[in-house]
């Protein structure tokens, strides 16, 4: 009898300490989902140096709720993705395409065209994934459904917005498990002059916390890694295939 007694307070000392891991643990895996919130005293997290010069090198790059081409539910944007977001994009206010068409010069728009076209032609050779390994670009770890690949040797070169010489690729996980291949990444170091040819048809934009906007201005935040997505499907290119709003490029609301 004293053996099970004993036996019964030790168990019942350790109820409550399973149940605070299982919390814990639950509440770390809930990522986006989760509701739990951050306790006050937490540290904050900060912008590694390494970050500000390729916040793509290899951090989680996930994007909750992404649930394919076909029947896509909150896409969240840039969300966690590849580096410390600082809620900055959250924030952004990008003027629709009609109206920054329609501010553009003649010449201005003739090179977002040009880009765009270029770059969907450069992206038929990486529909298929495997393809796309092929030709150098490697995809970035803890990836969720919306999966980054980087070509490292690419951003490693001294050319800037050339579709032929592109820095990454981005793919989503459709619900069916295949990967579609939804547009591409431009870069540019820390230090490098970002292209502006679209004029404000198109903007680069950071994750880098020192820069204050999410979208930068021509000629800003030079001491940034920077990056442009040009979204290629048919979908994001009737809405809007500059927009660095992935939730926004798509139509999503």
């Amino acid at each position: 009898m004293t053996f099970a007694g004993d036996r019964r307070s030790m168990i019942e000392r350790r109820i409550p300490i399973a149940v605070v891991t299982v919390g814990l643990a639950l509440g770390l895996a809930g990522g986006c989902g989760s509701t739990a919130t951050a306790s006050p005293s937490a540290t904050p997290t900060t912008t590694t140096a390494a970050q500000r010069r390729d916040p793509h090198g290899g951090t989680s790059n996930s994007m909750a709720g992404m649930n394919g081409m076909n029947g896509m539910s909150e896409m969240d944007g840039m969300g966690s993705m590849d580096g410390s977001m600082s809620g900055q994009h959250h924030g952004m206010e990008f003027p629709p395409l009609a109206s920054r068409l329609a501010a553009a010069t003649t010449a201005e728009r003739a090179a977002a065209a040009d880009l765009l076209a270029r770059t969907r032609a450069t992206l038929q050779a990486y529909d298929s994934e495997p393809a796309a390994r092929a030709a150098g670009f490697e995809p970035n770890p803890n990836g969720g459904r919306l999966i980054h690949y980087r070509n490292v040797a690419n951003r490693r070169d001294d050319r800037q917005l050339e579709p032929e010489h592109l820095e990454g690729l981005v793919y989503v996980r459709t619900v069916a498990g295949t990967l579609q291949l939804l547009g591409a990444v431009y870069t540019v170091h820390a230090g490098e002059t970002a292209p502006t040819p679209g004029g404000a048809i198109f903007q680069w934009h950071t994750h880098d916390s020192t820069c204050p906007t999410f979208l930068v201005a021509p000629g800003a935040c030079q001491d940034t890694f920077r990056m442009l997505h040009v979204w290629t499907t048919s979908a994001a290119t009737v809405v809007d295939p500059w927009n660095q709003s992935a939730r926004a490029a798509f139509g999503r609301s």
